[in-house]
């Protein structure tokens, strides 16, 4: 067979390669659409996400727990906590024992709301920037580039890191608390072995979480104008 013959029997049309290379062009353009638009929307989902974490922010900070969970931390009735926390303020300086007895009634029910709701608060916290960085990381895919900068991931994990450590110091606080008091109903001594070195304990805990409140609060402040 004639080499021309046989490519013009073997031959792709013009017309049906123009169909295929307009059929391909078209597919990627939609393609493209279709992937600027879910860009769009994830970078949308982003700025909306960074005002929910914003707003945690705050009702961390103020130990707000609005969640069902959060909900259930009910506070003691203001007439005990008013009395729990006068005598509990007066523990460092020594109390009679009735006061002691009545400090401990009332540990229960008041000591660990403070700690409790911001344990449930910062677990918020945590869930709403779990949520801003898989959206990053959607949006890093997309853009085949690194937006954790743009999106302040690293400052939003540092803050968590620092309320964090406040929770764990309210637990500590509340910890040491009841140690005291158990200790004193015992009758130990308030320059005792035992509960001077929970007090040493104390005021490191209070330092620590100075330090952490401060270093939140500075952050936080930073972070509010994103």
């Amino acid at each position: 067979m004639p080499v021309q013959s046989f490519y013009k029997k073997h031959a792709i049309p013009v017309t049906l390669l123009l169909v295929i290379g307009s059929a391909i062009l078209l597919s990627v353009i939609i393609v493209s659409v279709r992937t600027q638009s879910y860009q769009e929307l994830v970078e949308a989902q982003i700025v909306n996400q960074q005002s929910v974490l914003q707003g945690m922010a705050t009702a961390v900070a103020q130990n707000r727990a609005d969640s069902a969970a959060g909900l259930l931390i009910q506070d003691c009735p203001q007439s005990q906590r008013l009395v729990f926390d006068e005598l509990l303020g007066q523990l460092d300086a020594g109390l009679e024992r009735s006061e002691l007895q009545t400090l401990d009634q009332l540990f229960a029910g008041c000591a660990n709301v403070r700690a409790e709701r911001k344990s449930v608060a910062v677990m918020q916290f945590a869930r709403e920037l779990a949520a801003l960085e898989s959206l990053v990381s959607q949006l890093d895919v997309l853009t085949m580039t690194s937006t954790d900068q743009k999106y302040a991931t690293a400052s939003w994990e540092d803050l968590l890191g620092y309320e964090m450590s406040v929770s764990q110091g309210l637990n500590n606080l509340v910890q040491a608390q009841r140690e005291i008091i158990d200790a004193l109903l015992e009758g130990k001594l308030a320059d005792s072995a035992e509960i001077v070195a929970i007090l040493s304990s104390v005021n490191e805990t209070r330092q620590s979480l100075i330090q952490a409140n401060q270093q939140a609060a500075t952050l936080r402040d930073e972070l509010m104008v994103l």
